[in-house]
């Protein structure tokens, strides 16, 4: 199986407390994460780095602060998939970071996923609101122990958050120029507002003979609604054999900086209307990932 999603919200409003060295490395500002009662929460701590001037490593973290060790949670240095620029903020590919690896002189870097970043959570937790301070420690080599940065965190436990999402239709026909929706529909049926930080989908096989976008969709499910939404769109083309999407679900929590996966209603079919010289379906998994957050100018 693949997934493919979309991350949602902007850099600039997201990553903004400074290093406390020089080193230029900087973390999300905002840091308040949920996430269900005897699940692991997905949030990752997004992490960007000023124009480097030399090398710099990233070794290990300390937790120096907070009730966080009451959680029944512990840290997870994960590493994350950095964005890489050049000096002239040009995108120059993606580098998944390894803890105690170089991040390379004259670039700077971004981890751009809600839920790729460069430390989150791991375990099942307990009910309850807990903080935590990390040190960030690193330099100028693999040994080095130097705080890079301090980053505070709020993590706030649910028995659920009571989000369900089902498809009021979930078998379509798409001929050549034709072109068919999946929708959603969400309810949630807590007393909080749920944060769609991200969107995807999951497939077993790729597509062949339409293709198919994510739809616009609420960045919030407010308290207590019920609402029937677009979701994805699909679009025939030369024809090709039926295709089916695993899952189609969301990626969020109580807060913007969450990243958990909830899932959608299952299986939908998509039907291409054949054409003699459809091309065979490739047997390959996928999933796909809808963005929204984009690099700060």
């Amino acid at each position: 199986m693949t997934r493919l999603a979309l991350t949602f919200g902007t850099l600039s409003t997201m990553l903004a407390l400074p290093a406390i060295s020089a080193a230029g490395l900087f973390f999300n500002g905002t840091n308040d994460y949920s996430a269900e009662a005897g699940s692991a929460p997905e949030g990752r701590i997004d992490a960007e780095t000023d124009l480097l001037t030399s090398d710099l490593y990233i070794n290990s973290l300390s937790l120096s602060g907070g009730n966080f060790a009451d959680s029944g949670l512990s840290l997870a240095a994960t590493g994350g998939n950095f964005q890489k620029f050049d000096s002239g903020n040009n995108y120059v590919g993606s580098e998944n970071y390894t803890f105690g690896t170089a991040l390379a002189s004259g670039f700077s870097y971004f981890s751009n996923n809600a839920f790729d970043g460069l430390f989150g959570f791991s375990g099942a937790g307990t009910t309850g609101s807990y903080t935590g301070t990390v040190d960030v420690l690193g330099g100028a080599n693999s040994s080095a122990s130097d705080i890079l940065a301090t980053v505070t965190f709020t993590l706030e436990i649910v028995s659920s958050y009571g989000l369900t999402i089902s498809y009021p239709v979930n078998m379509f026909t798409v001929g050549n120029g034709q072109q068919a929706r999946l929708q959603n529909r969400v309810v949630n049926s807590s007393g909080r507002d749920f944060k769609v930080n991200s969107r995807y989908y999951s497939y077993a096989s790729n597509a062949s003979g339409f293709t198919i976008n994510f739809e616009n969709y609420p960045s919030t499910f407010a308290a207590n609604s019920d609402v029937t939404v677009d979701s994805l769109l699909f679009t025939g083309g030369a024809g090709g054999p039926s295709w089916t999407g695993l899952d189609n679900g969301v990626i969020g929590g109580l807060y913007a900086d969450d990243a958990n996966w909830l899932p959608g209603g299952g299986e939908f079919t998509v039907n291409p209307v054949p054409e003699p010289a459809s091309l065979a379906i490739l047997g390959l998994g996928g999933l796909v990932l809808a963005r929204r957050r984009q690099r700060k100018n």
